[in-house]
């Protein structure tokens, strides 16, 4: 068993984990992103209050809505995930670019709308996630998602 584990090197272990993942740049970016967001949501769920005052003020934060919030980032990501290794299918495609959107949406709206969070650098990584996820997908759009459908 030793000699077995003493030929793995670290190098094997990261060419198998980029094995798994899409081929194309968009699919492998939604691949890690949505990897990482089922992270978050497992942490939201365990965590409630201290994962969700990192973006919210803590006036707004409850175990329920971090639960909630770690439901919504596990939903979504599996959604991701999909689409990065279905680009083709319109609606996986679609779906994604929406929770991209809608997370957006969301964040925007309680940073400058409801004033209900503060613009952190949780936040702000957040933000950044959905802007520039949102912005690839539709700029690639017609690549993916055929011009009939």
């Amino acid at each position: 068993m030793s000699n077995i584990l003493a030929d793995i090197t670290s190098m094997d272990l990261v060419q198998q984990a980029l094995a798994i993942l899409p081929q194309q740049n968009l699919g492998r970016w939604l691949a890690v992103v949505g990897g990482i967001s089922i992270a978050s949501g497992l942490n939201a769920i365990f965590n409630p209050v201290q994962y969700a005052s990192r973006l919210y003020k803590p006036a707004n934060v409850n175990e329920l809505t971090g639960r909630l919030f770690g439901i919504w980032n596990i939903t979504s990501s599996l959604v991701r995930v999909y689409a990065a290794y279905n680009l083709t299918n319109p609606t996986a495609y679609r779906l994604a670019m929406g929770t991209f959107m809608i997370a957006l949406s969301h964040f925007t709206s309680e940073v400058f709308f409801f004033k209900s969070a503060k613009l952190s650098g949780a936040l702000v990584s957040a933000l950044c996630v959905a802007s520039i996820s949102t912005a690839w997908m539709w700029s690639l759009f017609d690549q993916f998602v055929p011009k009939d459908l």
